[in-house]
């Protein structure tokens, strides 16, 4: 017996499975995770997270990967307090509770989600009413449509690849703004229950009430007056928290991991700790060994 490793997209721990050969196909694999979990028959979908897609029935998978799996709701039950009596706008005759959209029409949730997943893989970046062309929101229609996490965090990351979103400064993953004119941004891979993780779509940092955009005055005196931390398995002690990426100049917080840290605005790395770029993994020693703490920057 073969062992095959994957994770729910909401959660970062990984589990196993037993295969009886190493050509296993999706289906296979998904009716396996669903007997494991006792999930009815099409509760979920493998995926890749990184291209936003979902992986066919009949492909062969490589085991050696660790799979994405996305689980779905057994059903879609729309609550009370966002019903309508107003008709769906797709079927008149629909009987199941319908959700009011801001856009001012209806739909019932399982119709509302397949009308998401088409306009997403049809590459659009930017959900809207199919009959008055009215632009909708995405976290406030996949809560109308009844998302389970891991829809959310899929069918989000679908947003922001298909807008070429940008990646969320905390933990990498691609994120969308709130709206095109407005530069709050929510990574929803970092939200967790009743408290979203925002930040701001120029400056990175996170988002707070009446943001703006720090200064060239402010960044200094971030830069200056930043706390020193030890850095995680080197431990190299005394190094400034915040510095600016010596490629692009992006204002960057380190907030775990190793020295070795990418930027993400020109996508490069380099050494947090001596400021040595990194083409190629670190070039002044490695992750857990110390290097010369270079002083703090100056804009």
């Amino acid at each position: 017996m073969l062992r095959v490793r994957y994770s729910f997209l909401s959660s970062s721990e990984v589990l196993e499975v037993e295969v009886e050969t190493q050509n296993v196909t999706v289906k296979q694999l998904k009716t396996i995770i669903e007997k494991k979990h006792h999930f009815p028959p099409g509760s979920i979908d493998i995926v890749s997270d990184l291209y936003g897609s979902t992986h066919e029935d009949d492909e062969s998978l490589d085991i050696i990967n660790v799979f994405k799996v996305v689980r779905h709701p057994n059903s879609r039950i729309i609550p009370t307090h966002l019903r309508t009596t107003l008709l769906d706008i797709t079927y008149e005759g629909e009987t199941e509770p319908r959700a009011l959209l801001s856009c001012g029409h209806a739909m019932a949730a399982d119709t509302l989600y397949q009308d998401i997943t088409v306009q997403l893989k049809s590459g659009k970046s930017v959900l809207s009413c199919f009959s008055c062309q009215k632009e909708w929101d995405f976290q406030d229609t996949s809560e109308k449509a009844q998302m389970s996490m891991d829809e959310k965090l899929f069918w989000g990351m679908k947003v922001s690849l298909n807008s070429v979103g940008d990646e969320c400064p905390k933990c990498g993953y691609y994120c969308q703004r709130i709206a095109r004119d407005n530069d709050r941004a929510v990574c929803m891979k970092c939200s967790t229950e009743g408290e979203l993780y925002e930040f701001c779509w120029k400056c990175k940092f996170k988002w707070k009430e009446n943001h703006k955009c720090l200064s060239k005055e402010a960044i200094q005196s971030m830069l200056s007056n930043c706390e020193t931390k030890t850095m995680p398995y080197s431990d190299i002690e005394n190094v400034p928290s915040i510095r600016i990426c010596p490629s692009c100049g992006a204002l960057i917080e380190h907030l775990d991991m190793c020295k070795e840290i990418r930027c993400y605005h020109c996508k490069k790395s380099f050494c947090f700790v001596c400021l040595t770029m990194c083409e190629q993994g670190l070039k002044c020693s490695s992750y857990m060994s110390k290097c010369i703490v270079a002083p703090r920057q100056t804009v």
